[in-house]
């Protein structure tokens, strides 16, 4: 009984410890910030504020064009995702915003941005990219749908790369003879 419990002891222990190296691995590599705009914020009530998750829930997903080697040509927003779980937390609803929809663009200080009706992914744009271009955006999604966010996720060129890396490769079956002219 002794040795059985000894190894279940070690063998916890090293669960725990191996969890908290892998998470602690995970975390430093996700860049954190404030993205939301604070009046497309959905703010808890403190009594929400718990460890549970209450829905329902609005995400906002970017994928940014931003390439390394040419970044003076700005970053605009090529792919704009909502994504609502319901108060039932049992389903997820993903919703494509047109990168050419035409919308009212508020006013960003910051960057010195007057406003104007362009193309929505020049949100992005004309709030610097990066943490002022999600804010932007979700305002003007914000003013546009009447909904808020509980949080936002960016992505570029190069971490789409690396998460393609990280998942050894993506496999496509296509029915059809295919040449590469890129390799």
């Amino acid at each position: 009984m002794i040795v059985i419990g000894a190894l279940l002891v070690l063998v916890s222990g090293s669960a725990v410890v191996g969890g908290r190296v892998l998470a602690g691995r995970y975390e430093s590599s996700v860049n954190k910030q404030t993205l939301l705009a604070p009046a497309a914020r959905v703010t808890a009530a403190p009594a929400q504020r718990q460890s549970t998750i209450v829905g329902p829930l609005n995400y906002l997903l970017i994928g940014s064009d931003l390439r390394a080697n040419n970044p003076e040509d700005g970053q605009r927003s090529d792919t704009i995702i909502i994504v609502h779980i319901p108060a039932s937390l049992d389903r997820a609803y993903l919703v494509s915003i047109p990168r050419d929809l035409r919308v009212h663009i508020p006013a960003f200080p910051p960057t010195g941005f007057t406003g104007g009706t362009e193309k929505i992914n020049g949100a992005f744009q004309h709030g610097g990219g990066g943490n002022g271009g999600v804010q932007l955006l979700s305002q003007t999604l914000t003013e546009m749908l009447g909904i808020r966010f509980d949080g936002a996720a960016i992505i570029d060129f190069g971490g789409f790369q690396k998460a393609v890396q990280l998942l050894g490769g993506v496999d496509m079956c296509i029915d059809v003879r295919t040449v590469s002219h890129h390799i």
